[in-house]
């Protein structure tokens, strides 16, 4: 293998790598700072308590249907518990986030409680609260999603595996915003905006020093003082083989490189 497609292949693992680096640095986990709001890795507040409802006996939402199943529905207040026949019998359901109730609202079953409340990353930007319960295994898994022309849309999922409850919550209150206290960290640099300026910076230096190295030290005039000219110049064919490579190493398979070996 010759030193020029070694380091095209260098190069192009690097780039992937940085692209790794990039995607777990933009999914950083929402911190939790309460049972309805979290903070991101950029300083941005998640905070759902302006669809809370206060009331103790009536939740912000009430009977959000199941998809596949018309017995079952879901009750949920996103930061303040509620609670249905607080009396102690097996079907009450008693300072609780997330409440299951079936037959026509005849049952009522505990599925998340706020003092068992996590949050999770999603798909994209999506972010997922997640609540437990002290008696029993049950989970119940709500996906935010940030639509900033919605009030508060919610639907139902299928219980799956069993004793796992999902909803959805499309709202412009799961949207990260702000706040005046953390401004200093939502205005700076990100992780990832750090990694790409750091390698255009030394790509910068590369191009720049080597100029001035040949222009004034080997006193190349013209198109020579291109620092690896005929790298530059070969680097299309040096890509795409450098690109079979790195797919061929990452499908355990190899096209092109036995080729070029």
């Amino acid at each position: 293998m010759s030193l020029k497609m070694a380091l095209v292949k260098v190069l192009l693992s690097l780039l992937l790598l940085q692209g790794i680096i990039l995607k777990r640095v933009q999914s950083a986990t929402c911190s939790k700072l309460g049972p309805c709001s979290c903070k991101n890795s950029n300083g941005g507040i998640l905070d759902l308590s302006l669809l809370d409802s206060h009331d103790v006996s009536a939740p912000r939402f009430q009977g959000v249907v199941v998809s596949d199943n018309t017995n079952l529905e879901y009750d949920w207040n996103p930061c303040s518990s509620f609670s249905y026949q607080p009396d102690g019998s097996y079907n009450a359901c008693k300072d609780v986030a997330v409440c299951q109730t079936t037959y026509n609202r005849q049952y009522h079953y505990d599925i998340g409680q706020h003092n068992k409340v996590s949050f999770e990353n999603g798909d994209g930007d999506d972010v997922v609260i997640v609540y437990e319960t002290d008696t029993d295994p049950s989970i119940t898994r709500i996906i935010l999603k940030c639509d900033h022309e919605k009030e508060a849309d919610i639907s139902g999922q299928a219980e799956s595996p069993p004793f796992n409850y999902h909803m959805t919550l499309v709202s412009k209150h799961a949207c990260f915003t702000s706040s005046s206290n953390s401004a200093a960290q939502s205005n700076g640099l990100s992780g990832g905006s750090t990694i790409l300026i750091i390698f255009f910076s030394l790509v910068i230096v590369y191009v720049i020093g080597g100029v001035l190295f040949l222009k004034f030290y080997k006193k190349a005039e013209g198109t020579e003082i291109i620092p690896n000219k005929s790298l530059w110049k070969e680097l299309p064919s040096l890509t795409k083989e450098g690109c079979l490579f790195v797919y061929g190493s990452i499908c355990s398979r190899s096209p092109g490189y036995t080729e070029h070996k």
